[in-house]
């Protein structure tokens, strides 16, 4: 039974982690896309009005 509990635990303790990487790599694939979409409008010819 002892062995099952630390298996728990381990898990628990990796399913925090994981929730907390997925948001932050949700986090920063947003920023990204943010930072993507500046730099094509700065570059395009049809991304700024004269």
């Amino acid at each position: 039974m002892e062995k099952n509990n630390g298996m728990k635990e381990a898990a628990d303790w990796m399913e925090e982690y994981r929730i907390f990487w997925e948001a932050s790599f949700d986090r920063l694939e947003a920023y990204l896309q943010t930072v993507t979409a500046k730099k094509n409008n700065k570059g395009s010819k049809h991304g700024r009005k004269k």
